[in-house]
C-alpha cells in the first residue's frame, strides 16, 4: 500500500541576523526614552522663557503683587502693620 506524503510547506526565508540589534532591547527602549525626555524638556524650557520674554508685564510684579513695602518692613515684624 502507498502512503501519501503531503508535499512539505515552503519555509520562510530567515530574517538577517543584525549584530547588537535585538540583544538588549530594554537598553534600547531606555535610551530612546531618555532621549525623548531630554529633548522634550529642552523645547517646554524656550517655550517658557520664550513667553516670559516676550509677553507683556514682569513675573515677579505679578506674583509680588503691586503694593511695595515700606523700607525696613519684613513680613514678621510687628511694628509695621
Amino acid at each position: 500500500m502507498a502512503t501519501a506524503t503531503a508535499p512539505a510547506e515552503p519555509t520562510a526565508p530567515a530574517e538577517p541576523t543584525v549584530p547588537g540589534r535585538n540583544e538588549h532591547p530594554l537598553l534600547m527602549l531606555t535610551a530612546r526614552r531618555l532621549g525623548v525626555g531630554v529633548v522634550t524638556l529642552l523645547v517646554v524650557s524656550m517655550i517658557v522663557f520664550l513667553a516670559t520674554e516676550v509677553l507683556p508685564g514682569n513675573a515677579a510684579y505679578a506674583v509680588l503683587g503691586g503694593t511695595p513695602i515700606r523700607p525696613g518692613c519684613t513680613r514678621w515684624s510687628a511694628s509695621c502693620t
